[in-house]
């Protein structure tokens, strides 16, 4: 074990940065502690060990040596470096303990916004000129990516498509539970409400109420206004995906 002192004479409560070297079968390891220390007053050994690692500046860092042996330090400035380690040893928990909670924090956020089908999603949207985030997003509003999932209504799959609807773009219902296939229907289906409509807030009003509800909404505005849908269960679904759309463009 060896120990490293910086050029400029940074000690105790000044001490910018402290390396600890470990010999470990001929090897080093190095271990960085970057917080400021008050090693020796913690161990009763302050100005022994001031003027000790004072000396070592001067005199042996001057003369380009750069590692001290253990058994030339004192047994005064021993303490300090049991102080060192333990010190080290709190840094590398740390880190340690960083590392594991970034994974967690992933998992769970993966957990919580799921992103499945991410190749389906973007063949398709890039073939229907949408957003793949817009569309992961309904596909999280509508079924949370369960591809099984059936509504009380009858509508099917990631996309919940209802089979009258989903008839228009193909033929047979089973194909609705293949989620290629239903993010391909899912699809064609938002880019004809959008060469028709144009509005966002008008085609996910649509989608969800159907377009008979939602041009009576609109009524004669260019535009459909959120505030003008009545039903809550539509207007919160609008609110719903656009608030996820943030969420999942960032994902793409």
């Amino acid at each position: 074990m060896v120990l490293f002192i910086p050029r400029k004479p940074y000690v105790f409560g000044i001490l910018k940065q402290v390396v600890l070297f470990y010999v470990v079968k001929n090897d080093l390891v190095l271990t960085l502690a970057k917080r400021p220390l008050l090693a020796g007053e913690r161990c009763g050994a302050y100005d022994a060990c001031l003027e000790r690692l004072e000396y070592f500046h001067t005199e042996i860092l001057s003369k380009h040596a750069y590692y001290v042996k253990s058994g030339f330090i004192k047994t005064e400035t021993k303490a300090y470096t049991i102080v060192m380690k333990r010190e080290v040893f709190s840094y590398v928990l740390l880190g340690v303990m960083s590392v594991i909670i970034l994974f967690l924090c992933g998992f769970i956020y993966n957990l919580v916004y799921p992103l499945r089908y991410k190749e389906e999603i973007v063949a398709s949207s890039i073939k229907h000129g949408l957003d793949c985030g817009l569309v992961a997003s309904i596909i999280y509003t509508e079924s949370h990516f369960k591809s099984d999932a059936i509504s009380k209504s009858g509508a099917v799959g990631l996309m919940q498509l209802m089979p009258s609807t989903a008839a228009s773009f193909c033929e047979g219902e089973a194909k609705l539970y293949d989620p290629s296939c239903n993010i391909e229907i899912g699809c064609s289906y938002l880019e004809y409400l959008f060469n028709k409509y144009g509005d966002k807030v008008m085609v996910l009003a649509s989608y969800n109420a159907g377009e008979t509800q939602a041009r009576a909404w609109r009524g004669t505005d260019q535009n459909l206004d959120l505030d003008k849908v009545t039903f809550a269960e539509t207007h919160n679904y609008i609110l719903k995906v656009l608030k996820m759309e943030k969420v999942y463009k960032d994902r793409f």
